[in-house]
């Protein structure tokens, strides 16, 4: 009986370890990812005349802004939420210089079609884009809200990061009004992020075994 629950008291730091393990890698979501911002942005922009966009460009991003936030690709399905605390964007639209976008969100949880190896494509699948728009000389600030632009773009898997490139108001800009007209906008947006791995918790379990194996021997 001695013997039996000795093995009992020495097995239960080994039960333990492997219970935490199970806990943790059934908590954490395989695919779940953060965006790193320093190698994340608003890479590419415009606004138009037209929804449509041909020969009616009229504004322009000046440069990469940063965006920060979280996707998740998992079931056939990306999910996101990226937050792009602000950008400018210069042109000529009468007395209106330039626009500036500020608390801008893009989110949706939309359907992916896998292609080459490591790689997913969105077609054409509606996402939401809210934030802030201000006109530069002439106009004032509104507050906007597209349910479902259109959205494109195609993830790809290299080693332990992943990458996308997503484009919101492909084909077909989301509207904003400025200054009294209404302006269509198309926003590209990289996203680097890595994957997470589970050696932290096998690590802890592991140490978990082997502070039991030191009781045991002592």
């Amino acid at each position: 009986m001695r013997t039996q629950n000795s093995r009992a008291l020495y097995a239960a730091p080994y039960m333990a370890a492997l219970g935490l393990i199970a806990v943790v890698l059934a908590s954490a979501p395989a695919h779940s990812l953060s965006i790193i911002s320093a190698n994340s942005g608003l890479d590419q922009g415009n606004g138009c005349g037209a929804a449509d966009c041909f020969f009616s460009n009229i504004f322009t991003l000046d440069a990469s802004a940063p965006v920060s936030g979280t996707f998740d690709l998992s079931g056939g399905t990306l999910t996101f939420s990226i937050d792009l605390a602000a950008a400018s964007f210069s042109g000529s639209d009468g007395a209106v210089t330039g626009v500036n976008f500020a608390n801008v969100n893009y989110s949706g949880a939309v359907a992916v079609t896998p292609g080459l190896p490591g790689f997913v494509t969105v077609l054409d699948q509606p996402a939401s884009v809210s934030g802030t728009l201000t006109p530069v000389g002439a106009g004032s600030a509104v507050a906007f809200s597209a349910a479902s632009t259109n959205l494109t773009g195609n993830c790809q898997t290299v080693g332990s990061s992943i990458t996308c490139g997503l484009n919101f108001g492909a084909g077909i800009g989301f509207p904003i009004g400025v200054n009294g007209n209404t302006r269509y906008f198309n926003h590209r947006v990289d996203v680097v992020a890595l994957i997470p791995e589970p050696s932290t918790a096998l690590l802890l379990g592991a140490g978990l075994a082997l502070l039991g194996a030191r009781r045991r021997s002592a």
